[in-house]
């Protein structure tokens, strides 16, 4: 020990001695321990822990603890160790002698209890300071409210900063994978009485992988359930209610309309503007107030086009759906309302229907304005059908062939009208009726110009009375307006297969409206041109007869009788002179060539049949055989007495209009024809001549084999 005016000093030496200073109840009340160079307070062994020495060690049976104290203040400060944990204390008055009020302000626990701040739950309030901020970390203990960089916590947690307060949880596995959970929020109950205990709704960030997108998605418990369902899905690319594809509703509410927008999940449909209606099937309801007349006031639902007010802009309507089997998904149809002209302020309007034809293009097929409606506006080929009850094509107009059909769904191409079918009870399938007078001289039902009569001042169908006084059922009549007197008469429709046509010049024409004969047929169709008959029996009875007007009499005829029909020429004894028996037969039969051959105008594969060439046969058979080899006729056009072409590519009438002319403008050929039945005399008797030979041979051959 070395003792001077200015220090006591022991050990000054640094030997290994200890230093011990007694009380009456401790022999170590302060104890320097010279190997460890530690001081012990009621204990000779002060040690070392987790590799560091311990520099004052103090030991007492009853919460051995340390007193600061601030002479200059009232209330002093403990660190005690009582039991199992470490302490640091406030003691409320200690300086003044009076009854010491003990406050834990911070207790640490050598067990999972670990560090707790004001264990009591007394009014005091935990703060850290950060460089910049009071109160980086605060907890406002009356309130229990924790702010970050805020003194006053309005809430639980209160989060304040002067530039974007932020919140960040870091996941630190650098090994993350696609759908891997990166951090998560979760919200937990404990009424257990309400089935509100446990997770009842979390918030996960998932992992996207390398590339991928993360995503937030939102959980949330349904009643009396702890399942979690996941109802919402927040990704950099989309957002997705539902994603998971339960029976979960999304439903936004406005001011006065809980359901403006809700999604039905369970029997997935859309309803907007009102209540789910359990008896609708459609995938989309909108739902909302009358609206007659619509308006943009009040309508429930608008659709506009944003562009400029020019003409042909407007909002549209697009439907569609899958049209691959990959399910692709593509546009059939749309309703498109556009404005109808490019004047500011006017909203006239012109609404279209579209559709999607098999090239994929869009077509209108349907316009409506104020000034009227429209199908077919493009002039494209889209027929036009109504049905009724009973007829799928009660009317329909074939933008083919340009022809309105009524009752049928084949209007006739050379008619702009047909009507077919039958009321059933007899009745006609058109009627039309008019209040005519039954007085005047000539009534039409219908009057007015047809296009493709040249000049044609009008054709009409009459009913009534007629110039010369006779009632007239249906008629056509044709009067040309040049002042000629061009002037015919037509049943049926003109220009048709049906047509019955009567001229001035006394020709009449059935399916040709410019007959050259007195009696003229055409068909254009696969049917009959005419059909005769009579009553009959066994007998032949005539049908057709056919007459010589110069010879006056009849020269042959067509009869039938039950059935069989046969045709007649003339052949009595009493009509012939000059009667021989045909010999030679058999040499010009021979001379004959007879053919197989098809025809050119049927099908390039159709069969060939037996037959003759007609020049060829007529050197044989002369009478068999009409006209000439290779023989050729003028045609030509027909004029009217202002230049314009009437007809063209026919042969010279017998007969003109006034005032027309028929002009040659080049040939067509006269084709030879052939009455076969012509060739049974000659093959007949060239037969007789080879049977007579037979014969002849067949008795030299009995001869011979009876010798």
């Amino acid at each position: 020990m070395k003792a001077d005016p200015t220090e006591i000093v022991f050990n000054e030496e640094s030997q290994d001695l200890d230093f011990r200073v007694e009380t009456d109840n401790s022999s170590a009340t302060l104890f320097v321990h010279g190997e460890y160079d530690g001081v012990g307070i009621h204990t000779t062994s002060p040690v070392s822990f987790a590799n560091a020495q311990a520099v004052l060690f103090i030991e007492d049976n009853t919460n051995p603890a340390i007193c600061l104290s601030d002479t200059g203040q009232a209330d002093d400060y403990y660190f005690v160790a009582s039991g199992n944990r470490m302490k640091i204390v406030y003691g409320e008055g200690s300086n003044t002698g009076s009854t010491v009020s003990q406050v834990d302000l911070l207790s640490t626990y050598n067990d999972s209890t670990g560090v707790v701040i004001n264990e009591q739950g007394g009014d005091r309030d935990f703060r850290v300071e950060g460089n910049n901020h009071t109160h980086a970390i605060f907890l406002e203990a009356s309130s229990d409210r924790v702010g970050i960089n805020e003194s006053s916590p309005d809430t639980i947690l209160h989060i304040s900063d002067s530039s974007a307060p932020t919140i960040r949880i870091t996941n630190t596995d650098t090994t993350v994978s696609s759908g891997q959970t990166l951090s998560e929020i979760q919200f937990e109950g404990s009424d257990v009485s309400t089935d509100a205990d446990g997770i009842r709704a979390k918030v996960t960030a998932l992992s996207g992988g390398i590339g991928g997108f993360t995503s937030l998605q939102f959980f949330t418990a349904g009643e009396n359930t702890e399942t979690l369902t996941r109802c919402l899905d927040l990704h950099a690319d989309r957002a997705t209610f539902n994603e998971a594809g339960g029976d979960v509703d999304f439903r936004v509410e406005s001011d006065n309309v809980s359901n403006m927008l809700h999604v039905d999940a369970g029997n997935n449909r859309l309803n907007i503007g009102g209540s789910p209606n359990s008896y609708s099937a459609n995938r989309v309801n909108i739902y909302g107030d009358n609206t007659n007349p619509p308006s943009t006031a009040n309508g429930n639902l608008a659709v506009y086009a944003v562009d400029s007010q020019a003409s042909g802009n407007g909002g549209c309507i697009t439907l569609g759906g899958r049209y691959t089997d990959a399910g692709a998904f593509y546009q059939f149809g749309a309703i498109q309302a556009v404005k109808k002209n490019s004047t500011s302020g006017n909203a006239a309007g012109l609404v279209k229907l579209y559709y999607v034809d098999s090239t994929n293009g869009t077509n209108p097929f349907l316009e409506a304005s104020e000034d009227g409606i429209t199908f077919n506006e493009a002039g494209l080929d889209d027929d036009f059908r109504v049905e009724s009850d009973s007829n799928t094509h009660m009317l329909f107009v074939d933008a083919g062939i340009n022809g309105v059909g009524i009752a049928t769904s084949s209007p006739n191409s050379s008619s702009a009208l047909t009507v077919g079918g039958s009321a059933g009870d007899g009745s006609p399938p058109l009627r039309v009726s008019s209040t005519i007078a039954a007085s005047s001289t000539f009534n039409y039902v219908f009057q007015g110009h047809v296009t493709d009569l040249p000049n044609a001042k009008r054709a009409a169908l009459s009913v009534g009375k007629a110039h010369s006084g006779f009632n007239q059922t249906i008629m056509g009549h044709y009067h040309a307006s040049d002042g000629s007197t061009s002037n015919y008469g037509f049943l049926g429709m003109h220009n048709a297969d049906d047509s019955l046509i009567w001229t001035g010049n006394g020709y009449v024409g059935i399916g040709n409206t410019n007959p050259a004969y007195k009696f003229s047929v055409f068909t254009n169709a696969m049917a009959n041109a005419a059909e005769f008959g009579r009553n009959t029996d066994a007998s032949a009875r005539q049908v057709v007869l056919f007459r010589s007007n110069s010879q006056g009499a009849h020269v042959g005829s067509i009869t039938i009788t039950n059935s069989a029909t046969a045709y007649n020429t003339s052949s009595d004894h009493r009509l012939k002179e000059n009667v021989e028996t045909l010999s030679g037969a058999i040499t010009r039969v021979k001379t004959l060539k007879p053919k197989r051959f098809s025809w050119i105008v049927e099908e390039e594969d159709s069969a060939n049949v037996d037959g003759f060439l007609a020049h060829e046969a007529q050197t044989v058979v002369p009478e068999a055989v009409s006209g000439t080899h290779n023989e050729a006729e003028a045609i030509g056009n027909i004029t009217d007495g202002g230049g314009n072409t009437v007809e063209t590519g026919v042969i010279e009438p017998e007969m003109l209009d006034e005032g027309h002319t028929w002009t040659a403008t080049g040939t067509q050929p006269v084709y030879q024809g052939i009455d076969q039945s012509k060739l049974v005399p000659l093959l007949t008797a060239a037969l007789q001549e080879a049977i007579a030979k037979i014969e002849t041979l067949e008795a030299k051959v009995t001869a011979l084999e009876n010798a």
